[in-house]
């Protein structure tokens, strides 16, 4: 049962040399366990903005896959074509969203990629939210009386479509909002003295 496990997950998320290629490169790119040399790295400026970009880029891509691989582990279950598709779905608009991030940031010549991405995530995200919330309350009673979830299966598609919309949006709100910040923006950094 075990090899079977192993052998599903291997098929279902198609791992290949190229995945190797990909993993041998992280390895060699990043820390995963060594926190000391990184923070000496960090301190010594020596880490450029695309390391930084993995290192939040690669948490996110490893929780999606730790969650399906639970999902998978946990025993057979009947997935349809639409709840596979909005997972996958909402996993690409985050990583392609993220790497246009980064590119509207500069890219490798940018600076400041993820204070600027955490910080508008988080103000930017309030706003979208608010500003989206009278088009959400509208969808969600338009199903509740029109829609009766059991016997309309067309209900997952229009939900696929709507989420990959609104998940689109808010990565081009955020990404407008990072290219409007000078790539020239530097951090400011205050003595220690100053903190106390």
């Amino acid at each position: 049962a075990r090899r079977q496990r192993q052998m599903c997950i291997r098929d279902r998320f198609k791992w290949n040399s190229d995945t190797n290629l990909v993993v041998n490169y992280l390895v060699n790119t990043m820390y995963f366990w060594e926190i000391n040399k990184l923070k000496e790295e960090i301190h010594a400026g020596s880490v450029n903005e695309f390391s930084y970009l993995l290192y939040l880029l690669v948490p996110m891509v490893l929780e999606y896959f730790l969650f399906d691989i639970y999902d998978l582990w946990s025993g057979p279950k009947e997935y349809d074509f639409w709840e596979q598709s909005s997972s996958v779905i909402s996993a690409a608009v985050l990583i392609i969203g993220l790497l246009a991030m980064f590119y509207l940031n500069g890219g490798k010549s940018g600076n400041n990629f993820i204070t600027k991405y955490f910080s508008i995530s988080f103000v930017g995200g309030i706003r979208y939210v608010v500003f989206t919330l009278p088009i959400v309350i509208a969808y969600l009673m338009y199903i509740t009386f029109n829609v009766d979830p059991a016997t309309d299966p067309s209900l997952k598609r229009i939900d696929v479509v709507v989420i990959f919309i609104w998940n689109c949006c808010l990565q081009c709100y955020i990404g407008k909002h990072i290219y409007d910040v000078p790539v020239s923006y530097t951090h400011l950094t205050l003595p220690t003295s100053d903190l106390v």
